[in-house]
């Protein structure tokens, strides 16, 4: 697998702290996945023999930025574990577009740097997809960025940054990060989670936005701090995931005895009174 990856896989792999592995199958469309009881990263083979889909001028760029947003979340759930439940519902919900956003970022920068070191492969790919946008406004704001006479480190800093913000723009790329972060919440409520409705502080955010191989933030403190204030960042809109929200803000933090509701646990087990009414 090494030999397929430009240089910057290995500082990717190296960001993480338990002993991840990568398997290969065929998830119907999903690019990648995670198994974090077992360390495993899962990617899509396109129901190919992997060594065939790595050999493939159309799949192979594909499963190397897949690799790429996989390495990254993998990051930021190893981060996170056992902190999601110190915040509140609007807290997880701009937590959940930071991570995709950043996983989005890593790889256009890890596609704009292969193109440099002489793959272009990855570079097209990203230019005929979803994320069109994103790439142009890190490649011009690169360029502006260069041409300003700024070395190449804070340059690349810079454009990352508003490769990031330039994520947020979408509202159907918005919609299916909370859509998916929603879902995990409602998992979380399932394990009888008990949320302490925390806010989120910035150095959270300089910690899930750090450059690969460096402890520092590509986005500045100024920027972090809009993150942390504007509604822009968190608020929910999607009328079906603003329902679907609402709902989760009613039943955190809820246990229900039979048909009561009680948001205090001592309360709830009063009312136990036989073996066939159960805390839900």
């Amino acid at each position: 697998m090494l030999d397929i990856m430009p240089c910057l896989y290995d500082v990717l792999l190296n960001d993480l702290g338990n002993d991840w592995h990568i398997e290969f199958n065929d998830l119907n469309g999903i690019g990648y996945d995670l198994d974090i009881e077992r360390s495993i990263i899962m990617l899509n083979n396109f129901g190919l023999r992997p060594d065939c889909a790595l050999k493939s001028p159309y799949f192979r760029p594909q499963i190397i930025l897949h690799l790429v947003e996989a390495l990254r979340m993998t990051r930021h759930v190893e981060w996170l574990e056992g902190m999601l439940e110190r915040y509140d519902p609007q807290t997880i919900i701009l937590i959940g577009r930071v991570c995709v956003a950043d996983t989005t970022v890593q790889k256009i920068k890890f596609a704009w740097e292969s193109k440099i070191d002489g793959d272009t492969s990855l570079w097209k790919h990203i230019l005929c997809g979803e994320h069109t946008d994103i790439a142009t406004a890190f490649e011009s704001s690169l360029e502006k960025y260069l041409t300003a006479s700024m070395d190449l480190e804070q340059a690349q800093s810079k454009a990352m940054a508003v490769a990031f913000n330039q994520w947020f723009s979408n509202n159907e790329r918005v919609n299916d990060c909370d859509h998916d972060t929603l879902d995990l919440v409602d998992g979380m409520i399932a394990d009888y989670a008990r949320f302490e409705g925390r806010r989120l502080e910035k150095n959270a955010i300089t910690c899930l936005t750090f450059i690969p191989g460096q402890d520092q933030s590509y986005l500045d403190r100024y920027l972090q701090e809009d993150i942390l204030k504007n509604p822009y960042y968190s608020l929910v809109s999607d009328p079906i995931n603003h329902i679907h929200f609402t709902q989760i803000l009613s039943d955190m933090n809820t246990v229900r005895v039979g048909g009561l509701v009680f948001s205090d646990r001592d309360l709830a087990a009063r009312f136990i009174v036989s073996e066939d009414i159960q805390i839900h």
